[in-house]
């Protein structure tokens, strides 16, 4: 089924599409859509293919974290957009209409995106959801770009309400890693290359 109608038709969320295959058992009670998304208990395993997950932009992250290690400079990391991705799987399990997640993983065209969190408290409308973009590869391409990234892994922040998700990128250990570089090319224009080769 098409996950973007499905999400779009019960509870307004524009959060993924794709083509779905899912496999589930779900139990709830009411007699109204709201007090049913409340009541909802059960688990399934999912599998999306040909998709985009909307709130964070992976290919435009990691063009911006290209640039910080070539060039060594710290700079503003982008928010929002969407990636595209060739498949998503994972589980969840649904308490009390609380979503819950912990294996999530994307594959998308030179990068993996791996997620836990609560998806949706479908009581308060809030997500609380951590992703992790990694390229395992010292070289990586997406598209006609490439990336060397050589294992840094960006840990990226969901927030706010399912309707509305607000997912922020955490370079701080990138940015370390920069500034390591960057004082210890200082230390090399100070000290000079042979010595540094030598000691």
């Amino acid at each position: 089924v098409s996950l973007g109608d499905v999400f779009a038709e019960s509870i307004g969320l524009d959060l993924v599409s794709g083509s779905l295959n899912l496999d589930s058992t779900i139990n709830t009670r009411g007699s109204t859509l709201p007090v049913l998304l409340k009541e909802l208990d059960g688990e399934a395993a999912f599998s999306v293919e040909a998709g985009s997950i909307r709130g964070v932009n992976a290919d435009r992250l990691l063009r911006k974290i290209e640039q910080m290690i070539e060039c060594k400079c710290p700079t503003a990391l982008p928010a929002g957009g969407q990636t595209a991705f060739n498949d998503l799987k994972g589980t969840i399990k649904i308490k009390n209409g609380v979503v819950l997640n912990k294996d999530l993983l994307i594959d998308g065209n030179g990068f993996r995106l791996s997620g836990e969190g609560t998806l949706a408290n479908l009581r308060n409308d809030r997500i609380k959801y951590d992703l992790n973009l990694a390229v395992a590869q010292s070289q990586a391409r997406s598209d006609s770009s490439r990336y060397n990234l050589g294992g840094y892994t960006l840990p990226i922040q969901c927030r706010g309400t399912i309707y509305k998700p607000s997912c922020k990128p955490d370079a701080t250990q990138i940015l370390q890693q920069v500034a390591k570089r960057t004082a210890t090319e200082k230390v090399k224009k100070v000290v000079g290359e042979k010595f540094w080769l030598k000691n």
